[in-house]
């Protein structure tokens, strides 16, 4: 597992503000909790999509007895504040379609690795946890307010907000889903940073942001 964050990385190291995931073979941490596409904050499911955490929270304890063995953890609850975030913030299958097999998978090789990654098996893993599990934000417009966008992305679920002439669109994958007279909020808060404009957006379009960063 290499370092990085969501945008910029993955599973590895401490996850930034785009970013869902976080820790890796190497430790880190991770931010936020994930919602939903109903705006609902999701539980920790399995990979057959039934809700319960018995069987995650053995993956995750045995993948990090794995990596402290190996020396790449310093202790297990240390390795398990970010494991055990991990499994539950890609429980939704409505948003990250696949991903709780991916991180399952992810455990049971970490777990059952006899060379202490010398050849590092998992990392294909960590790569598509990397690409398809991960959020992230992006914002720009006009330095005057006179329009701008604002767009969030968490697995298979994109939404964007675009304002112009005082109206705000919003669509979720591409298609309309609402509007709000809001712009001067939304498009006001574009120079404060990317979480402040994600709120504003979801008040308008009445969603919560997928993950704030710190």
């Amino acid at each position: 597992m290499t370092d990085g964050s969501p945008t910029e990385g993955g599973t590895g190291g401490s996850a930034g503000s785009d970013s869902t995931t976080g820790g890796g073979t190497t430790g880190g941490g991770t931010t936020g909790d994930t919602t939903g596409s109903d705006g609902t904050t999701g539980g920790t499911t399995g990979s057959d999509g039934t809700t319960g955490d018995s069987g995650d929270a053995s993956l995750c304890q045995d993948a990090c007895d794995k990596l402290v063995s190996c020396g790449l953890e310093e202790n297990v609850p240390e390795c398990l504040s970010w494991c055990d975030p991990l499994v539950e913030e890609v429980s939704d299958p409505h948003v990250f379609l696949g991903c709780a097999a991916l991180v399952e998978d992810f455990l049971e090789c970490v777990a059952e690795e006899p060379m202490c990654f010398e050849r590092d098996p998992c990392s294909g893993l960590d790569v598509a946890i990397e690409e398809q599990c991960s959020c992230g934000q992006t914002a720009g417009g006009a330095i005057d307010g006179s329009e701008c966008t604002y767009e969030e992305e968490c697995g298979v679920v994109s939404r964007e907000v675009h304002c112009v002439g005082g109206t705000c669109t919003c669509e979720v994958n591409g298609e309309d889903v609402g509007e709000c007279q809001t712009q001067a909020k939304i498009c006001g808060s574009l120079d404060q940073g990317s979480d402040l404009m994600a709120i504003a957006a979801g008040e308008c379009c009445g969603w919560e942001p997928f993950e704030l960063g710190d």
